[in-house]
């Protein structure tokens, strides 16, 4: 608080001249500081650490689509068969664009993602992905409200696309995770004139919309596939290994059949 003192008035002293403004006796400069500051920073409280930002009171309002988009990773409450016939649950790796809540890409991995498959992300979301031969027509961009035939005349590629959106966003918003911060990834997003916004740390709120889209993953999609683990022991069957039975390729058809109808 001394040192807080003699900096005041040092800057009145350059602004104004010396003695030109008075500064308050120490009591009143005391009152003055904590009547302002942040109620973390008064006199008495621990000292907070450099890492820990100022918590702002609602998240920055996004209007437009593609204006941000969040990405992260998580292990779904799926037991699959892997390629060498033992099982595990998949991790789930998606990017989900903050105004529409549209899921734009979603990669599924075996095991630890890696910052090739972060920058696989950032290309399933700068272009059109096919529909599967499987899969109903109203699934087709040609059934989507949109001028398809305009379209289709620019580019042949959406011939047969999925009615996915194609979003190249302004902004990421990521964690610190090793793979979002490595040089191939972010090499890929200065390809792509995308920016990079790491989440402050210990602020789950920065990334809540891919957070909650987790969620309705595991509740909407996870929970109606054979090998559905729950989210804890009391929600598990008896032998989940035992109804496990489908690879990861498969599981990202249906994933991705999952998404598009919605």
């Amino acid at each position: 608080m001394k040192g807080l003192q003699v900096l005041v008035g040092q800057i009145l002293e350059d602004a104004h001249g010396r003695g030109v403004v008075e500064l308050p006796s120490r009591s009143s400069f005391y009152l003055l500081v904590n009547a302002l500051a942040v109620p973390a920073d008064r006199l008495g409280r621990p000292a907070r650490t450099a890492t820990a930002p100022t918590r702002a009171s609602s998240a920055p309002v996004v209007l437009r689509p593609g204006e941000q988009a969040q990405i992260d990773t998580t292990r779904l409450d799926i037991m699959a068969v892997l390629e060498d016939g033992t099982m595990g649950r998949p991790e789930l790796t998606i990017a989900v664009d903050v105004a529409t809540r549209s899921i734009l890409a979603a990669v599924l991995r075996p095991h630890s993602s890696k910052a090739v498959d972060a920058a696989l992300l950032l290309a399933e979301m700068a272009v059109t992905q096919p529909a599967r031969p499987a899969w109903p027509r109203s699934l087709y961009l040609s059934r989507a409200e949109v001028p398809y035939e305009r379209m289709l005349s620019l580019d042949e590629l959406l011939e047969g696309a999925a009615a996915r959106p194609v979003i190249v966003p302004e902004t990421i918003v990521v964690d610190r995770g090793k793979i979002y911060l490595s040089e191939g990834f972010i090499a890929a997003c200065e390809t792509l004139g995308v920016s990079v916004q790491p989440a402050p740390p210990r602020r789950p709120q920065a990334k809540a919309v891919v957070e909650r889209t987790f969620g309705a993953i595991n509740d909407l999609f996870c929970q109606h596939v054979a090998g559905h683990t729950g989210s804890n022991t009391l929600r598990r069957g008896k032998d989940v290994a035992a109804e496990a039975r489908w690879m990861i390729p498969q599981l990202q058809d249906f994933l991705d059949e999952w998404i598009t109808c919605g």
